[in-house]
């Protein structure tokens, strides 16, 4: 692997440790937001707070969308090689599929 490739793949890694990191909260926080508004536990403060957090989070994971679309994209000077489009895939992949194990084990320790 050529050294701009390793510093591709380490851009990616700390991208895609940043988007965790920080949206991991967001996630909690809105995720319980909305659970209280369903159940009919209306906060006037907790939804006024949870209305810039959802813009923040949105604004976030565009962010990420483009500078993994950034990173993608191939080097300008060889428009053939996907440069790290396939190692994304990759990723994204073994991240579902870790997700879903992890979901479908968390289903089946509800069910006991």
């Amino acid at each position: 692997m050529s050294e701009s490739q390793e510093r591709g793949a380490g851009r990616v890694v700390l991208l895609l440790s940043g988007l965790v990191i920080v949206g991991i909260p967001l996630v909690a926080y809105l995720w319980e937001t909305l659970n209280q508004v369903l159940a009919g536990h209306l906060s006037a403060r907790r939804v006024l707070l949870s209305l810039p957090l959802l813009a923040a989070f949105a604004g976030l994971l565009w962010a990420g969308g483009r500078g993994l679309e950034r990173l993608a994209a191939p080097p300008p000077d060889r428009p053939g090689d996907p440069n790290l489009a396939g190692t994304l895939f990759l990723v994204a992949l073994l991240l579902m599929l870790i997700f879903g194990g992890w979901l479908t084990g968390y289903a089946l320790l509800l069910r006991r």
